[in-house]
């Protein structure tokens, strides 16, 4: 499994370790997320993009470190190369960090990305202290009574119905702009969404999910 690093706003190198101890053993930087390894002092496998946010002296260091791919293409994003290089490589996992931050375009932007390559690659976003999981289909997640969910969709014609949440949705339309299920609440250790014809995404408390060790 692989971490891809972005250029925003990036947790704790605890977090790293974390992930690496649980399975995700490749780095990945997205262009200017080398910038971030670099201050961490962790030396990632890759980096790849376009190579214009890496500073000079993290690119110099990281020259027999890393392996770097230059992509000069400007159609894709750096975190859109690095996906690309992923599925290429017939990777089928990825959680993506530094991909939120102060520009609102660019998180709305990955948020698309991860919807765009859904079928290619299982892709999560880990937001500070939040882990945003895409689905489509059938899908039952081990959790704990009390556990917070909030469920986006986006489609008019997708359909939702969940077991195991207070909140229970019956063959449902959520639709972005129109209706949501925010703070929906686990009653039990497992609860299970069906999402047809459309992706859904699943926002959960990454440190509660540490905590009851629901990371996966």
């Amino acid at each position: 499994m692989n971490i891809i690093i972005g250029n925003g706003k990036c947790p704790a190198k605890k977090e790293i370790n974390f992930l690496k101890n649980i399975g995700y053993e490749r780095i990945i930087c997205a262009d200017g997320g080398a910038n971030y390894t670099f201050k961490n002092k962790i030396i990632p496998d890759y980096i790849i993009g376009d190579l214009d946010s890496i500073n000079k002296e993290v690119y110099d260091y990281y020259q027999d470190r890393s392996k770097i791919i230059q992509i000069k293409r400007q159609n894709d994003t750096d975190i859109e190369k690095v996906i690309k290089f992923l599925i290429s490589k017939k990777e089928k996992k990825a959680i993506i960090l530094g991909g939120t931050g102060d520009r609102i375009d660019h998180t709305i932007c990955n948020l698309s990305i991860i919807c765009k390559y859904f079928s290619k690659i299982k892709l999560s976003l880990l937001h500070e202290n939040n882990l945003l999981l895409p689905l489509r289909g059938e899908e039952t997640f081990k959790s704990f009574k009390g556990e917070l969910i909030s469920l986006f969709g986006f489609e008019k014609r997708g359909r939702v119905t969940t077991k195991g949440l207070k909140y229970r949705l019956n063959n449902e339309s959520l639709v972005f702009g129109i209706n949501e299920s925010l703070s929906n609440v686990s009653t039990a250790n497992n609860f299970s969404i069906n999402a047809e014809k459309g992706i859904l995404f699943v926002v959960r408390n990454y440190e509660d999910m540490k905590k009851y060790d629901l990371i996966f």
